[in-house]
């Protein structure tokens, strides 16, 4: 993989500009090719493959991301860590055809062959948790004496899809999924399987970028790096708008952005050992979660937010008044001090008690192969949604002005 070097990105030029510049440029009067540089950096993290922790392209993305803070005049750190590692492979066929297979990571362990293995049809994930479904067909299995379990995912879309898993060994017989669309033919078989898995020793790194003055309390930036597949709107939007929000904030306030893998290893791997490892309180979190410009094209090609998306504001409600305007252009009405946080937002609220601000949500082509950036966003979307975060930034910034 090559990155590209994409300088000046953000608003850096603005830094010194007044509150109405700002607000100007945050609607969308300058940089008109921000959005098509944004929805680059996303095309460069999904081409990389499948997000998965510890794996190769872990790896070339730790290096892409690192190497493209630095560009933006980053020092970074990279903070290893270490865990148990899911290694597995699944060949499904039925009726003689090959169809795409997953192994249910850390629920199977060995090397296996079944022509008869237990068959169903299930969601097995509601919003971003696993489904007590799973849980019941599994108990199902073992009760019909199976030795292997292979699930059709029921989706919007028909796709294959997979939760978010604990890493820790289960019971050990194998559970493979499917794509929901092959449901009809995996009732009908017959269906063969060849599975192996195994736990083997892991490592990754936290990436830890520092901007601008050693002073003060930081904003920090935060966002997650790995997902099951090439996750472009689930990770790369919000990367791309990490990226370009830290080079708008550096020259005006110091930033530190805090990339974590582990997303897909509950509870949130990599930010839950970050935390354990250090202490910090920020001036402000911006926890750019899951989907931040997830949107859906119609039949003309006009691309509009998916609006299951949620935005987060924990600050005193005068900081809060001024930041929800720019907000309001995302088309989301904000959770003012919501009783709950989305994904890695959560863990950051429990840890500080710095103000926040988070964006997340889930889409049709969550967890799944087709989360591809042609389906997924755009580079209207990303802009629209890098302008309303900026925006918002900033005016929190401009309530701590002198």
């Amino acid at each position: 993989m090559v990155a590209l070097a994409l300088p000046g990105i953000g608003h850096a030029a603005d830094a010194a500009a007044s509150a109405p510049a700002r607000a100007a440029s945050a609607a969308g009067a300058a940089t008109p090719d921000i959005g098509a540089r944004l929805y680059e950096i996303v095309q460069q993290y999904a081409s990389v493959g499948d997000h998965r922790t510890g794996t190769e392209a872990d790896r070339a993305t730790l290096a892409w991301f690192s190497a493209e803070l630095q560009r933006r005049g980053a020092e970074v750190q990279r903070m290893p860590f270490r865990f148990n590692r899911y290694d597995g492979a699944s060949e499904v066929t039925i009726a003689g055809s090959k169809v795409a297979s997953l192994p249910l990571y850390y629920q199977g362990l060995g090397d296996l062959t079944d022509e008869h293995p237990y068959v169903a049809t299930i969601p097995v994930i509601d919003n971003d948790k696993e489904t007590p479904a799973l849980a019941d067909v599994l108990a199902q299995a073992r009760v019909a004496g199976a030795r292997s379990v292979v699930i059709a995912t029921q989706g919007p879309l028909g796709e294959l899809q997979t939760p978010d898993r604990v890493p820790v060994a289960g019971d050990g017989m194998p559970v493979v999924l499917v794509p929901g669309r092959v449901a009809d033919a995996l009732q009908k078989g017959p269906v063969q399987l060849a599975f192996s898995g195994r736990i083997v020793a892991g490592a990754s790194d936290n990436i830890v970028a520092s901007f601008g003055r050693p002073s003060g309390a930081p904003i920090v930036i935060d966002t997650p790096l790995t997902g099951w597949f090439s996750c472009a709107a689930e990770r790369g939007t919000g990367i791309a708008i990490a990226l370009a929000l830290a080079e708008h904030i550096a020259p005006r306030h110091p930033v530190v952005v805090i990339g974590t893998p582990g997303h897909e290893l509950l509870p949130h791997l990599g930010l839950t050992t970050y935390l354990q490892q250090n202490h910090i309180e920020p001036g402000l979190v911006v926890h750019l979660g899951a989907n931040v410009a997830l949107g859906r094209k119609d039949e003309s090609g006009h691309w509009t937010f998916v609006d299951t998306r949620a935005v987060g504001v924990r600050s005193d409600a005068d900081t809060y008044a001024r930041m929800r305007p720019a907000l309001a252009t995302l088309g989301l009405t904000p959770y003012f001090n919501p009783p709950r946080f989305l994904g890695e937002a959560a863990l950051w609220a429990n840890a500080v008690k710095s103000p926040m601000l988070s964006i997340a949500g889930v889409g049709p082509q969550f967890h799944s192969p087709a989360d591809t950036p042609e389906n997924t966003t755009s580079p209207a979307l990303l802009r629209q949604a890098y302008d309303a975060l900026a925006g918002a930034v900033d005016a929190w910034l401009d309530t701590k002005a002198p």
